[in-house]
């Protein structure tokens, strides 16, 4: 009987504590990150480079048809 009580073990009490403190560092995280921003900031990017691409491609035939 005493060797069970020698034995060092966590509380269900620790548990949830260390568990909620994980919980609020998660959300920190997420809410300082904003994964929704990067994803949205990404998008425009590539519509932006899309835009550009397509401009160039205007000038192009328009040029060619002036010389045509």
């Amino acid at each position: 009987m005493n060797m069970l009580r020698n034995q060092r073990s966590f509380t269900l009490i620790e548990l949830l504590v260390v568990i909620a403190i994980l919980a609020i560092l998660a959300v920190a995280v997420v809410l300082v990150l904003n994964p929704a921003e990067f994803v949205r900031q990404s998008r425009d990017s590539a519509r932006l480079q899309d835009l550009s691409t397509l401009n160039k491609a205007l000038v192009l035939y328009q040029v060619d048809g002036k010389t045509s």
